[in-house]
């Protein structure tokens, strides 16, 4: 090809793509006003009266509506933290969906059951559940498993819990 003919080349090509970033950018700052316009329309309560989301699947857009509504009942801003742990501890979860960290409900005398013993990766049976180093028991979390004890710390004092 001539010197010409592939500058011409060139810049048609330059041409052609600078279009298609220019229409990417535009769909995309498109779709971010319509993000921003969706989010700016009150959201309609579909919470039970609870105020925990009725699903899984509505929990993540529960929260928002949940605190709505609550606010919305008569129940003063002070209580609404405690409404809100209250109906979280009546989930009954065992793990964590963000960490996948599982965790047993606290109660006040955690029961060490059994150990199940490995140098790689030691398992306990604490609450009739079976945990790992790192894994929540309540507010306390699994410090160290030993082959006779477990030690828990609940972030200010550590606790060994031992075989019966």
């Amino acid at each position: 090809m001539r010197p010409q003919k592939k500058e011409l080349m060139e810049l048609i090509a330059t041409i052609l793509l600078i279009a298609v970033f220019l229409l990417v950018v535009v769909r995309a700052v498109a779709r971010v006003g319509n993000a921003k316009r969706r989010s700016n329309k009150p959201a309609v309560s579909s919470v039970p009266r609870s105020g925990v989301a009725a699903s899984g699947a509505s929990a993540a857009s529960g929260v928002g509506t949940a605190v709505s509504s609550v606010q919305q009942s008569g129940i003063p801003k002070g209580e609404l933290w405690k409404k809100l742990q209250e109906d979280g501890k009546a989930l009954k979860m065992k793990r964590d969906p963000f960490t996948g960290i599982s965790f047993v409900p606290l109660q006040k005398n955690e029961t060490l059951s059994g150990i199940l013993w490995s140098k790689e990766h030691p398992l306990a049976i604490i609450n009739e559940a079976i945990v790992k180093v790192g894994d929540k028991i309540g507010v306390s979390t699994v410090m160290d498993i030993r082959q006779d004890s477990v030690i828990i710390s609940d972030g200010v004092k550590e606790t060994e819990l031992r075989l019966e």
